[in-house]
């Protein structure tokens, strides 16, 4: 019994200060307002400091109160720190922003000039690396005797006219030298490996194909005057030691045409 008039009296306690709780806060609800609008606006004001507004645009329509809950939204919305610079880091921006396309349309226009030049040596270049030469092939006489005829090509090179000289031999003559009467006694499955030169002597290495010439003798002696004729148009080229995959054969074809040694111009007559 003495423990629920105890229960009574604590509530009824509770109950008594709550009133006058709410007897004072109406009594001075008006301070308290001022109170609470004075930390919010002081709220705003730093805010606004933060953000580092110019109290001169706020002649726009919009106070700086609502400029910052705009931008708050906006960084709330983006997940991202809005930044207004001031007049002078924006002139600055401006400034460095037109700095560097400057810098970068200069940098194209040095690039631009640079290829140019590059296409203008690459064209010199071209013109410089191609020589007329005379290769030679064999055309049937009124005898029907093999005779040498030259005819002449224009060779493009870069650091190696003769291996690109003969490579033009090897491919034999074009369609309107053929109609012309005009062949080849090398094999066409003949094939270039190397050129080198050496005390005026062409070391032309070539396929195993170079030997098997089926028309006898005398086609087999103008084939390698073929080789011969054509590589000593070149000025510092005198003789040529032909190989065979690398090794020096002593005898070329069938019936044994000697090519173990150097051969010149001179050795058909």
């Amino acid at each position: 019994m003495a423990k629920k008039r105890y229960n009574r009296s604590g509530i009824l306690f509770i109950m008594i200060i709550l009133v006058l709780l709410g007897l004072i806060l109406y009594a001075y609800k008006d301070k308290l307002q001022v109170f609470f609008n004075t930390n919010y606006n002081q709220s705003k004001d730093y805010l606004a400091k933060k953000f580092k507004f110019n109290d001169k645009k706020q002649n726009d329509g919009i106070n700086i109160i609502e400029k910052i809950d705009i931008l708050e939204k906006k960084a709330n919305k983006n997940n991202s720190t809005v930044k207004v610079l001031p007049k002078e880091d924006q002139k600055f921006e401006k400034t460095l922003t037109e700095n560097n396309k400057t810098i970068k349309d200069e940098t194209k226009k040095v690039i631009s000039g640079n290829e140019k030049a590059k296409n203008e040596k690459n064209r010199e270049n071209e013109k410089i690396n191609n020589q007329v030469k005379k290769i030679f092939f064999s055309k049937l006489n009124s005898n029907d005797n093999l005779e040498m005829i030259s005819v002449n090509r224009t060779v493009y090179y870069t650091n190696m006219p003769l291996t690109e000289t003969l490579k033009l031999l090897l491919s034999g003559p074009t369609a309107s030298e053929k109609s012309g009467g005009i062949i080849t006694n090398i094999p066409e499955t003949s094939g270039l490996i190397s050129v080198s030169i050496r005390n005026n002597i062409a070391y032309v290495n070539l396929t195993k194909e170079f030997e098997y010439n089926s028309y006898g003798k005398e086609s087999t002696i103008a084939q390698i005057k073929q080789l011969v004729f054509t590589a000593t148009e070149f000025p510092n080229i005198r003789s040529v030691q032909i190989l065979i995959e690398g090794k020096v054969k002593t005898y070329l074809g069938g019936e044994g045409v000697i090519i173990s040694k150097p051969i010149s111009r001179n050795d058909f007559n």
